[in-house]
């Protein structure tokens, strides 16, 4: 019985030793992904929100021409102010959220293994 304690300790330490080590691959993956998404995020992010500089142009552009004496409609400018957001955007948007969601998943789940390693 010591001959297979032995061997059976040997290969046990073995198994726990490559999980780490995979387990410390997917962590540094998972971070690195993680990392690079939420930038990219931040970014595509802006795509939802209308764009200031183009709303204050169309103010400034019906302040001007009331100043003339011509009125202007309230509809006309409510049409330069509408915002539609793009559907590529969201679509975007929502597979950068889903793909954040679970790289950080991921990098849990891997923090999770390693624990257990640790104490296997």
């Amino acid at each position: 019985w010591k001959l297979y304690g032995a061997e059976s300790e040997k290969y046990d330490m073995a198994l726990v030793n490559s999980w780490k080590a995979s387990a410390d691959s997917v962590l540094i993956f998972t971070g690195l992904f993680s990392a690079i998404v939420a930038t990219f995020l931040v970014e595509t992010y802006k795509t939802l929100q209308p764009d200031t500089g183009t709303q204050i142009v169309a103010i400034l552009t019906q302040l001007a021409t009331r100043s003339d004496g011509v009125a202007i409609p309230a509809s006309s400018l409510d049409q330069e102010l509408q915002f539609t957001k793009p559907i590529s955007a969201i679509r975007i948007n929502i597979l950068m959220f889903l793909s954040l969601f679970m790289s950080v998943t991921s990098a849990l789940l891997s923090t999770l293994i390693q624990q257990w390693a640790r104490e296997y």
